[in-house]
């Protein structure tokens, strides 16, 4: 991995889950943008991770994100449907 660091940044994050989601751009209810940065600033800060622990966080972040949008767009179509 020469050369190559995984970013944790919050935008790259928010930009990869909507594309893994087909364009999403609504990712649900809920306050999750301030504690995703309090998150992200403890992991740089303090986790000392590795590259590989890096990309384990990354994915991590990145799957709840993605499971949480597409949850909120299946309820937003069955309350269209009703």
């Amino acid at each position: 991995m020469s050369g190559y660091e995984t970013s944790l940044d919050l935008q790259a994050l928010l930009e990869e889950a909507r594309e893994r989601s087909g364009g999403l751009t609504d990712l649900g209810t809920g306050p999750f943008i301030d504690p995703l940065k309090k998150l992200l600033a403890s992991l740089e800060s303090e986790g000392r991770l590795n590259p590989i622990g890096r990309i384990i966080a990354r994915e991590r972040i990145l799957g709840h994100t993605d499971d949480g949008g597409q949850r909120h767009q299946s309820q937003q179509q069955r309350a269209g449907e009703r």
